[in-house]
């Protein structure tokens, strides 16, 4: 059984460890709250967002107020706002 919860706790873990190589990115919302995650794309509606618990997230861009992205070797971000979304 002990070895049962080891082996569960160890998947858990590694299930949530960031992938190499991913840029991670916070999307900050108008409302103050941050999304922390990877972006899949962004368009003149807004982006997408891969989240490690929520999954595939579609935000919409009135609801943006700016995204930083960064690199996973953990430089400076950068950071934009809602309007500079790509045209796709």
């Amino acid at each position: 059984m002990v070895i049962a919860i080891r082996v569960l706790a160890i998947l858990v873990v590694a299930g949530f460890a960031p992938v190499a190589g991913a840029q991670t990115s916070t999307v900050q919302l108008v409302n103050g709250d941050e999304l922390h995650g990877q972006i899949v794309e962004r368009n003149a509606a807004g982006v997408v967002l891969e989240h490690p618990q929520l999954g595939r997230l579609e935000l919409a861009g009135e609801d943006i107020e700016s995204v930083f992205e960064s690199d996973s070797d953990g430089s400076t971000p950068t950071a934009s706002d809602a309007s500079e979304t790509d045209e796709a």
